[in-house]
């Protein structure tokens, strides 16, 4: 039987919790956004992270919502703004 991984440690494919707190308040934006002419509501910023069924994933708030992404999500549907 496999014994659970400390969270800072886990999977490959997800976030690890160093991975995911270096991320907390970047600036984000959504990829289906980026060729849209700039509008500040498009922009997020990673407000939290938390851990839902063993996997840790980030909180991102936008103007109008507030969104989790595992790190797949995060990789395919975000890009982060360089300060």
């Amino acid at each position: 039987m496999n014994e659970p991984q400390p969270l800072h440690r886990q999977s490959i494919l997800g976030f690890t919790i160093e991975e995911a707190t270096a991320l907390l308040n970047q600036h984000m934006i959504r990829e289906r956004d980026i060729k849209k002419k700039p509008n500040p509501q498009h922009i997020g910023f990673v407000a939290g992270v938390l851990t839902l069924n063993d996997e840790i994933e980030i909180v991102v708030k936008f103007f109008d919502e507030v969104l989790q992404f595992t790190k797949s999500e995060y990789q395919s549907q975000l890009v982060q703004l360089n300060d």
